[in-house]
């Protein structure tokens, strides 16, 4: 994996620059789509046990919470 991630860097970035030379928007697009390799890289495929009930709880009402809000202030700004 960690090849296969090294190998899309060197040959995909140099293509898709001189692709998208005057858009460096769709340039880090396309850079941030092979930074996701590395976390999916280092996922062991096991849930974490070490959480307690009540933390679970927190952490799960807090992103049902943060995700919306968020994503309403990013709208609200790109208005302004």
């Amino acid at each position: 994996m960690l090849a296969a991630f090294i190998a899309a860097t060197i040959i995909i970035l140099p293509i898709t620059f001189l692709k998208y030379f005057d858009s460096f928007a769709a340039f880090s697009f396309n850079y941030g789509a092979l930074l996701a390799l590395i976390p999916i890289h280092l996922y062991s495929g096991k849930r974490d046990r070490s959480s307690t009930p009540l933390k679970k709880e927190i952490n799960r009402w807090f992103f049902y919470v943060y995700y919306p809000l968020h994503m309403m202030i990013i709208f609200i700004a790109q208005i302004q």
